[in-house]
C-alpha cells in the first residue's frame, strides 16, 4: 500500500491549519446545525400532539 500512495503525500507534514479557515468551517457547521435543527422544531411546535397522533397510521404489521 505504501508503494501505491501518491507522491504528493510526502509533503503532508508541511500542511498547516489556518485559523481563519478553521473559524469559517466551525461557523458554517454551527449555522447549518442551528438551521436544520431549529426550523423543524419551530414547525412542529405549532402542531397539536393529539392531531399528529391521530393522523398517523393505525395499522400494525407483525407476526403472531
Amino acid at each position: 500500500m505504501i508503494a501505491l500512495r501518491p507522491g504528493a503525500l510526502n509533503n503532508l507534514a508541511a500542511v498547516r491549519l489556518q485559523p481563519a479557515v478553521l473559524l469559517w468551517s466551525v461557523g458554517i457547521a454551527l449555522v447549518s446545525a442551528l438551521g436544520f435543527g431549529t426550523a423543524p422544531a419551530l414547525l412542529a411546535r405549532t402542531a397539536s400532539p393529539g392531531d399528529v397522533l391521530r393522523s398517523g397510521s393505525r395499522t400494525w404489521a407483525g407476526s403472531a
